[in-house]
């Protein structure tokens, strides 16, 4: 009686790529001065689907995008403190709510737009 030999079968595919430190660190720095998926792949070299699937290069994507995130508000915070009215009045709108109100008259069939004070949430 002959015994045979169990088949292991072979695995399927391309061994999954490895994110090198050296990438991991660009991946991060491009992420921060908000580089596309399409951008970091090229300059890493690898496509963009494989790019997105690994787990090491999501992560290091998100920590860039936060960074860079974090530097522009950095930046934007600046230039309102040192007195850029136009930043000051954005930001103002966007993290306490204000917004400009408009009161639109109508008069003998001609509109009369005026546009109301600079009012906060509250």
């Amino acid at each position: 009686m002959a015994i045979k030999e169990k088949r292991v079968p072979k695995a399927n595919g391309r061994p999954r790529k490895v994110l090198s430190k050296e990438d991991a660190e660009n991946v991060v720095k491009l992420a921060g001065i908000m580089a596309s998926w399409d951008e970091i792949a090229s300059h890493i070299g690898w496509s963009k689907s494989t790019l997105e699937k690994n787990a090491d290069a999501k992560e290091a994507y998100r920590i860039g995008m936060d960074n860079g995130r974090c530097s522009l508000k950095r930046a934007m915070f600046k230039n309102a403190i040192e007195g850029n009215a136009t930043m000051q009045i954005w930001l103002s709108k966007i993290h306490l709510g204000y917004k400009e109100h408009q009161q639109v008259i109508a008069t003998d069939g001609a509109a009369l737009v005026s546009i109301g004070a600079f009012k906060g949430s509250d």
